[in-house]
């Protein structure tokens, strides 16, 4: 199973961020700094950065669930039990609500920062001519990252 890159500062109460694609867990540095000091704070890399960062092709069949189940094995991994908090941005928010759809038992809170998660809108008759228009634009995006990223 794979298992997203992990960095762990603190004690305390966990709390896990997930970056989004562009930056991932860098965006999370000075969080991570200033609640450490209360927190059992995890940064999480999301695969599609990792990879990139790494200049290596995403994985065959790569997707949200195959970050989604790398996330899982990465808490699972820490060996944090019982709830926790999640903090997501971006790409990472759609990571973690699928994460959080899929394991409610094991989320405290859950804070999702600008999810790129355009179903909802759909499910719930709010998705207007802009956000289909993000939609659309972002689906382009991503069909592309399953090609080589330079």
């Amino acid at each position: 199973m794979m298992r997203l890159q992990t960095n762990v500062k603190g004690e305390g109460a966990p709390i896990v961020l997930v970056g989004g694609g562009l930056t991932g867990w860098l965006s999370w540095l000075p969080h991570q700094e200033r609640l450490a000091s209360t927190r059992k704070v995890v940064r999480v890399q999301p695969l599609s950065v990792q990879y990139g960062l790494e200049d290596r092709p995403l994985p065959p069949h790569y997707g949200l669930e195959m970050e989604s189940d790398a996330l899982a094995a990465s808490i699972a991994e820490l060996g944090l039990r019982g709830r926790v908090d999640l903090v997501a941005w971006s790409y990472g928010a759609a990571i973690t609500l699928d994460y959080a759809l899929d394991h409610p038992d094991r989320v405290r809170t859950l804070t999702l920062i600008e999810p790129p998660a355009f179903w909802v809108l759909e499910a719930t008759g709010r998705l207007d001519d802009e956000s289909k228009q993000q939609r659309d634009e972002m689906r382009a995006l991503y069909a592309g990252m399953t090609q080589d990223v330079t």
